[in-house]
């Protein structure tokens, strides 16, 4: 057995292997080095006396590159305060690493340099600095920025001076309203602080009442092509809000179906002074008969779980399998089976399961 790694026309061998016995195993071996993404191909070739099966795959290699974040502790800072700041760097794996910054500065609005840090390291994986503001610093945009080689990562936060408000706004409105009520009356007063009114607009949002189900409701279901679209079915909402429904698929067309349900029978609404609703829409896939001198191969897939799977636990996994055509030795198969964590296998394994009647599953 051999397993090669192609690129850009050459072949390095990764691993070479020899066994007339029978074995499940995973190797593991360096990805090479690359400066950006690059497809690659793996070959694995099976020799024997009389028999060679070659298979191959491509995979992506990407140059490793980890996050770096900068956070402040406030996101607006008066003339005079100290900004609080901090610099974390995250593997692929979300885990913080140990990262030599080799300039971290600090620029104000016109872009010059207020404050400066050179070759510091993360220490406890975190970097925390600070910096006091000038009294009189210039109001506007200044960006942290921190470099890593010849990458910089910025951010940016804003200098404001803090001024009293010069008017003041109250409102009076109900929190509820009936959907039979045409009129909703709100009253919005913004006076400055010397009592004079202010020009202003006011823009008010409704929900439906109390967010219950709506009884009793005509609402048409609609199948869209293309811009247009035509009513399937009148449908009316139950005691709790829901309307059934059943299509007859043999006159449906062999491909995808956008179903619509709308409160309007056409799928845009023109009509003003009326309560809006939003649509729902799905798209309904048809199962296409299989031609009758068609393969039907073998097939295996893992039942999903209800709830998600608690650390630590022992859980049964259910398989679900079906052996067409095939002749089965001594009565079981091979299951080879792989658990990933984030794309990277964690645990591998096989088992010999003897097969069940139809119909039936292991676990």
């Amino acid at each position: 057995m051999t397993i090669s790694l192609i690129a850009d026309g050459q072949k390095k061998i990764i691993l070479q292997e020899s066994s007339d016995q029978e074995f499940h195993r995973c190797f593991q071996f360096q990805a090479p080095h690359v400066e950006s993404d690059k497809v690659q191909r793996f070959k694995v070739e099976i020799r024997g006396e009389t028999f060679l099966s070659t298979e191959q795959r491509k995979v992506m290699i990407k140059p490793y590159s980890p996050m770096t974040f900068v956070q402040t502790d406030k996101p607006i800072y008066n003339p005079g305060q100290t900004v609080q700041f901090r610099v974390i760097t995250l593997d692929t794996s979300f885990s913080p690493v140990n990262q030599l910054y080799n300039i971290v500065e600090l620029e104000d609005v016109h872009q010059n340099r207020i404050g400066q840090w050179v070759n510091t390291s993360s220490s406890g994986n975190i970097l925390q600095l600070s910096h006091p503001l000038n009294s009189e610093a210039p109001v506007g945009s200044y960006a942290i920025v921190v470099w890593i080689g010849d990458n910089k990562i910025y951010h940016h936060f804003k200098v404001e001076k803090y001024v009293l408000p010069k008017f003041e706004i109250k409102m009076n409105l109900t929190d509820e309203i009936s959907i039979v009520h045409e009129e909703y009356k709100v009253q919005v007063c913004a006076t400055y602080t010397y009592g004079q009114p202010v020009p202003g607009k006011a823009e008010i949002n409704v929900v439906h009442y109390n967010n219950t189900p709506i009884s009793d409701m005509l609402v048409y279901l609609l199948e869209k092509k293309g811009w247009s679209s035509h009513r399937l079915q009148n449908l009316t909402t139950d005691s709790h809000g829901i309307a059934s429904f059943s299509l007859n698929t043999t006159s449906l067309p062999k491909e995808d179906i956008n179903l619509i349900v709308s409160n309007t029978p056409q799928e845009e609404n023109t009509r003003y002074r009326v309560p809006y609703f939003n649509r729902g829409q799905h798209i309904l896939s048809l199962i296409q008969h299989t031609a009758p001198h068609s393969k039907t191969s073998s097939s295996l897939a893992i039942q999903k779980m209800e709830k998600p799977l608690a650390c630590g636990e022992e859980v049964s996994i259910t398989i679900q399998y079906a052996i067409v055509g095939e002749t089965i030795p001594k009565g079981s198969v091979d299951v080879i089976y792989l658990a990933l964590s984030r794309g990277a296998i964690v645990q591998h394994g096989h088992m010999k399961v003897t097969v069940q009647l139809a119909g039936e599953s292991c676990n």
